[in-house]
């Protein structure tokens, strides 16, 4: 009895201190689980620092999977609502932002008393602003403003900065501004500043833009950032017209940092050509070399400069290499549209089109008027130019063409709809057979007369051709001659296929036609969108239809569904009659049989259908509220036409890389589809395609909202 005692005595304390050590052994556990979690995503920030991003989403995602498990195996332990939290902001920094919202979310509702609450409906705000969700948002950052004081300059900023994204600078910059003001000792007091530089020179206010860069200047302990902050001030002053001092503070700048010489250079160059220096701003675009936006520009300033001249090779030249360098950049895309109107030019003057075939005057000037039109948005220019040609070719298709035209750009960009309806009864006048005065007669609501369809073959006007002759390029008094060595190295192949090292013109193709951005390797005419005739009211009415600035949020164009044409007529076979062949003599027989009727071959339904595209906002996908009702119509449409079946294209502008495009793009046309399906149109008889940034229709930025856009093929 007593030995059995004395075990028991030792017994007890063994098994306290194993109990202990289990429970130890198990707090250890979870917290050395979240421990790896804080760990992973701390990692991941830091490479996401470095631009390591598909590094960082590794751990982040071990981030997500550790805190998972302390969230699924200890749900009652210390750390399950900072795990909540360390989900949500690992689903953030990865860009998935509705799951973060749903973190944030059950965070906030099971754990309304978490110190670590506000943090987490800060990043909910935050989400909801990266998922576009911008009033949602707003109203959450307002109360976090109001709620957490400590988080007050966070969510305070991230507001401002919101207007910003959206494109709204004026409450923007009020927004930036009042913020300044109100937390000049917050963390993103610096960030502010610069903020709001950049705003106010998006706004042409430059004076204010000069001001915020140099107390920018006067706050960053970044002598790089400090220097880029004086090119922006270079930048302000040369708005200004202040070109000597911009001269003067860009020299100030030039050298110290390589990565910043080709802007540097670059407005360099612009300052001393206002300042009449032209030789010496042709010599210093040359140093820009980069395949960027900045080498694009240079480059094409100086084909610029020797379009205007009179060197039409060299001018050619330079507007290639601006080209190749950033065809999606703005300049990239003007530089292609000068090129098509030196082609026009010289089509104009040699009287040839691609292949030789003659080009008459009056088409030729159509063709110029046309490229400043569609491609340039010189409208100006090009209502000169449709005027010449109803006035030198009167009675002709076409005076006809150019009258509507004409009339096309006062009602459509001037907005001037007295002059339109003035030239749409000076169209129906003198052209009453034709269908410009048709469609000049539904502009004014005036009945349309049916008359039969004749055939018609219509003159092209797409066709380019070969190059100015010698005459064109002669040297000009007062430019300096552009000698073959100082082309940059990026013209080298183009500068050899012109011969300009040799002799004034190369052996450029006839009749070259340049590629336009984003568009494939075959030739398209200016403005030309798949299956219209440029010149024809349906090009005229489907391309650039917005007013030319900011109005392409506010007005929204319709296309009709591009339908694959069904077949003209049967297939000849076995007792067809193809035209042109001849009848052999046949017996005679019963003649009061009656003949058999002629087939009548119905059009498919869907060359009948006619469905509206939508639009999307830049860098979404999302259905906007102006086009549900379309969207709406085009599904009560298709169902309908039951046997119609649809394929959804989706388009982007032509900024950005063409794999970002391609997959924006595919989403576009897949938020139609989910649209369309919601609305009750089968899933079977709808398909999707991205066609990406190939099929730009826009002829400026400003219209770029024309080509985010999803729309139909019809089978």
């Amino acid at each position: 009895m007593e030995t059995s005692l004395i075990r028991s005595q030792h017994i007890r304390p063994i098994a306290c201190l194993f109990v202990v050590a289990v429970l130890l052994g198990a707090g250890c556990a979870y917290y050395n689980t979240f421990y790896n979690a804080e760990a992973a995503y701390r990692e991941g920030m830091k490479l996401k620092g470095q631009n390591q991003d598909a590094q960082a989403k590794t751990k982040f995602d071990k981030a997500i999977e550790k805190s998972a498990l302390v969230i699924k195996r200890w749900p009652k332990s210390q750390w399950v609502d900072q795990a909540l939290l360390l989900v949500g902001l690992s689903y953030y920094e990865e860009g998935q932002y509705e799951k973060a919202i749903r973190e944030f979310d059950q965070l906030s509702l099971a754990f309304p008393n978490s110190a670590f609450l506000p943090r987490g409906e800060l990043y909910r705000g935050l989400s909801l602003l990266a998922d576009k969700q911008f009033g949602t948002a707003r109203l959450a950052l307002d109360a976090v403003k109001q709620k957490y004081p400590k988080l007050a300059d966070q969510a305070a900023y991230n507001l401002a900065k919101s207007f910003v994204d959206r494109s709204e600078l004026e409450r923007g910059a009020d927004s930036l501004a009042a913020f300044i003001e109100r937390f000049p000792k917050s963390d993103l007091h610096i960030s502010a500043v610069k903020l709001l530089a950049d705003v106010s020179f998006a706004r042409k206010r430059y004076a204010d833009a000069e001001k915020w860069y140099a107390a920018f200047a006067r706050t960053s302990v970044d002598p790089k950032e400090r220097a880029l902050a004086k090119l922006k001030i270079a930048g302000c002053r040369y708005e200004q017209g202040k070109y000597d001092e911009a001269i003067v503070e860009v020299n100030d700048v030039l050298g110290r940092y390589s990565d910043l010489d080709d802007e540097a250079n670059l407005l360099l160059g612009k300052a001393l050509n206002q300042s009449g220096r032209q030789s010496d701003a042709l010599a210093t675009w040359l140093k820009v070399k980069g395949s960027t936006d900045l080498g694009a520009e240079a480059a094409f300033r100086i084909g610029k400069s020797r379009e205007e001249a009179g060197q039409f090779d060299a001018a050619r030249a330079y507007y290639d290499t601006a080209k190749t360098r950033r065809v999606d950049s703005d300049y990239g895309v003007l530089a292609v549209k000068r090129l098509a109107l030196l082609d026009a030019l010289a089509a104009r003057t040699t009287g040839k089109k691609v292949g030789g075939d003659s080009l008459t005057p009056a088409e030729a000037m159509f063709l110029v008027a046309e490229v400043n039109n569609l491609n340039l948005g010189e409208y100006d220019k090009a209502i000169d130019l449709y005027q010449k040609v109803h006035d030198s070719f009167p009675g002709t298709d076409w005076g006809a063409k150019a009258l509507f035209a004409k009339a096309w750009i006062m009602r459509n960009v001037k907005s001037d709809t007295a002059g339109a309806d003035s030239l749409a009864k000076e169209e129906i006048s003198e052209y009453s057979e034709t269908e410009y005065a048709d469609e000049s007669r539904r502009w004014l609501g005036l009945p349309v007369p049916v008359r039969e369809k004749k055939p018609e073959v219509k003159p092209e006007t797409t066709a380019m051709a070969p190059p100015l002759p010698p005459a064109e390029t002669a040297k000009v008094p007062g430019l300096p001659p552009l000698p073959s060595e100082s082309l940059p190295a990026d013209t080298g192949d183009f500068a050899a296929r012109q011969g300009l090292a040799k002799a004034p013109h190369g052996n450029r193709a006839p009749g070259h036609v340049p590629e336009r951005p984003g568009h494939g390797s075959g030739p398209q005419g200016p403005g030309e969108m798949p299956g219209v005739k440029p010149g024809t009211p349906e090009a005229l009415k489907g391309t650039g239809g917005e007013k030319p600035a900011g109005a392409e949020s506010q007005k929204r164009d319709t296309m009709q569904a591009r339908v694959k044409p069904p077949p003209s007529g049967p297939t000849p076979g076995i007792g067809a009659r193809v035209p042109g062949d001849t009848v052999p003599s046949a017996p005679k027989t019963d003649t009061t049989k009656p003949a058999n009727p002629p087939v009548v071959h119905e059009p498919k339904p869907s060359a009948r259908l006619q469905l509206e595209m939508a639009h999307f906002e830049t860098d979404s996908w999302r259905v906007q509220a102006a086009d549900s009702a379309r969207l709406k119509a085009d599904a009560d449409s298709l169902k309908a036409h039951p046997d119609v079946k649809a394929v959804i294209v989706g388009n982007c502008d032509p900024r950005a890389s063409e794999d970002y495009n391609q997959k924006l793009g595919l989403k576009r046309a897949q938020a139609v589809r989910d649209f369309l399906v919601a609305a009750g149109v089968d899933s079977g008889r709808i398909s999707v395609r991205s066609d990406g940034k190939k099929r730009p229709i826009s002829t400026m930025p400003e219209e770029y909202g024309l080509d985010r856009r999803a729309e139909f093929e019809l089978h």
